[in-house]
């Protein structure tokens, strides 16, 4: 096959994206199984994550001489591998302190907009009205849910993240199966 039908560096290296998905994978059957105790192994497997994934990403910036779009690639991979980095030198840190952070950022953001959602809506006469007010007060109650019983809430978020994980390594394992067949 001729370099010139080959339209991203991607398909070159399809393994990566075959070994990423396994690796998430990995993290999502331990996250599920672990959920209480995952809590300090997220920041290192996060901080991995995004270290080799920057590298990747560093990678086909620069065997990409035919992607439009390499400087951001790189900008990406050295952004990606820095913050990865500073998180592998303070994984705990990171967790404690970003990680309720975002928690709390996240229970707030529902609150907030599924109120506005209803409030929205009840000015609203569509079709959909009924629904999307259903949908601002579930998001209302999770919110407050997060806010008032956070570990409960913290350890359904963890298992979240695990069967989002989960389907989401095995999505990459099909992507790169198909970018390697496509080669």
């Amino acid at each position: 096959m001729s370099s010139a039908t080959i339209s991203h560096p991607r398909q070159r290296y399809w393994w990566l994206v075959v070994l990423q998905g396994i690796a998430v994978i990995i993290l999502s059957i331990f996250l599920f199984f672990r959920p209480v105790g995952v809590v300090f192994l997220i920041g290192i497997f996060l901080g991995l994550y995004l270290v080799l994934n920057g590298l990747v990403d560093i990678l086909f910036a620069f065997l990409g001489k035919d992607v439009p779009d390499r400087s951001w690639s790189f900008l990406k991979g050295v952004l990606s591998a820095f913050f990865g980095g500073l998180i592998l030198l303070m994984p705990f840190l990171f967790v404690q302190q970003l990680g309720w952070l975002f928690f709390v950022i996240v229970a707030l953001s529902l609150f907030l907009f599924g109120g506005m959602r209803v409030l929205l809506k009840r000015q609203d006469i569509g079709k959909r009205r009924a629904s999307d007010i259903l949908v601002g007060l579930l998001m209302i109650l999770l919110g407050l849910l997060m806010l008032v019983a956070p570990f409960t809430s913290l350890e359904l978020l963890v298992i979240m993240l695990a069967v989002w994980g989960g389907v989401t390594g095995v999505m990459m394992i099909i992507d790169g199966f198909d970018l390697g067949m496509n080669y």
